[in-house]
């Protein structure tokens, strides 16, 4: 009788050991910036409510990323969890990388009906969830509170069009005080998500319907980069080669600002920076037609040889949307009903606004079903940030050489792709 006693005391004892890290789970994503911590955030509390299961969570550059997860998934070695964009759900469908998960979620319960319309079908491929949507992030504009009344200008009322931009933009600028009315990088990434904004504006086409050939050489991308150009060249209103706008904005030294909901991060964005006092709103209207810019991150599932990793992937991946509002306090706009309405999200409600105004005329780019990254990726080497960057920087640019090197180089990619 003892002896069984002491059986069972050892295996009480030992109980809570028996699940814990039964599955790791890699986690690879592209937000190295603020974003960063709120998504590790989630990982920590999911392990808390989850014992059994171990996730390692790995950042990269999103350039980067793309190069190691296919490396890690030739290799036979790939992560469990990716998180990416609605651009990339197709691409890696396509290189047959993903895992489908909605039987997985079904049997979990996912409430498909909390999801604003047609943004859970955004993760779907030919009907099946191969990815869940944790947010969208549309462009908007940032613009400084304090330095708009320095300038006699109204802060309940932005710019809406592009001349207001440039008179706004003039208003502010001191450039022998090194205050400028609007800040452009022209030697970083993001502001490819601006010239998209404006892009589109231009009622812009990227590619034709079939994929075979690039569109991008047209009236809408000329009419963009010279509107953007003029900023720096003909009105003088952003300092030439600006490489970081958004660091500037932080210094109280830029009026205003496009960017993503990214920059709103309660802690790492704007709203930590000690007297900052700034607002959000729509981009204004450059072009004829009302958008802006948009994505959405995405989380979805590696295949693996291993099929019993499927389930914790999938459990982390719905508790990840469940509890959104985590997330949604690095800036990002919420996916799930339930949770916009969030306590969380309270510090950074007002400031949100500008985004949430932009969601009738935002738009994703083009879902290419292959080389999304290559053609679109919004890294300097890429076509299009080539031709924004040269097209800045220059006092007078050859519209036709630049735009018609972009064009070329996007052709010989889609060419590979596309027969």
């Amino acid at each position: 009788m003892k002896r069984l006693l002491l059986v069972l005391l050892v295996a009480c004892l030992l109980a809570p050991f028996a699940f814990a890290q039964k599955f790791t789970l890699d986690f690879y994503f592209g937000m190295t910036g603020p974003d960063g911590a709120y998504i590790k955030n989630v990982v920590e509390k999911f392990m808390a409510a989850n014992p059994d299961v171990k996730i390692v969570p790995t950042p990269y550059a999103w350039a980067t990323l793309w190069t190691k997860l296919d490396a890690s998934y030739a290799a036979g070695k790939p992560p469990q969890l990716v998180a990416f964009h609605i651009q990339e759900v197709n691409p890696y469908f396509n290189k047959g990388m993903l895992a489908p998960i909605g039987a997985e979620l079904a049997k979990m319960k996912l409430d498909k009906s909390d999801f604003y319309p047609n943004l859970l079908e955004s993760g779907q491929v030919k009907g099946e969830q191969y990815c869940v949507p944790i947010d969208v992030h549309p462009i908007a504009m940032y613009y400084n509170v304090d330095l708009f009344k320095a300038a006699g200008l109204n802060p309940d009322k932005p710019p809406t069009t592009l001349q207001e931009t440039v008179d706004y933009a003039k208003k502010m600028t001191k450039a022998g005080a090194n205050q400028w009315g609007l800040g452009l990088e022209q030697k970083n990434d993001i502001q490819f998500y601006g010239f998209m904004s404006f892009f589109n504006q231009f009622d812009g086409k990227l590619v034709a319907d079939d994929y075979k050939k690039a569109a991008f050489d047209g009236p809408a991308a000329r009419s963009a980069m010279a509107a953007l150009h003029d900023f720096v060249w003909k009105h003088k209103v952003t300092p030439l080669g600006q490489e970081d706008a958004r660091g500037d904005f932080r210094k109280k030294t830029i009026g205003m600002v496009f960017s993503g909901p990214w920059d709103n991060a309660i802690e790492g964005g704007f709203p930590s920076q000690a007297g900052l006092n700034y607002r959000t709103a729509p981009v204004p209207q450059f072009g004829p037609t009302p958008a802006t810019w948009m994505s959405s991150h995405q989380l979805g599932v590696i295949k693996q040889k291993d099929k019993k990793l499927i389930e914790p992937s999938a459990r982390f991946i719905k508790f990840f949307s469940d509890n959104n509002a985590e997330w949604g306090q690095a800036g990002m706009i919420m996916v799930r009903k339930s949770q916009a309405a969030s306590p969380l999200l309270a510090p950074i409600k007002e400031q949100s606004k500008g985004f949430l105004d932009s969601l009738p005329k935002a738009k994703f780019m083009p879902l290419l079903p292959k080389g999304w990254e290559e053609l679109f990726e919004a890294s300097p080497d890429r076509a299009i940030m080539k031709a924004i960057q040269t097209y800045m920087m220059t006092e007078k640019p050859d519209a036709d050489a630049i735009l018609k090197t972009a064009n070329d180089t996007l052709d010989k990619i889609l060419a590979r792709y596309y027969k």
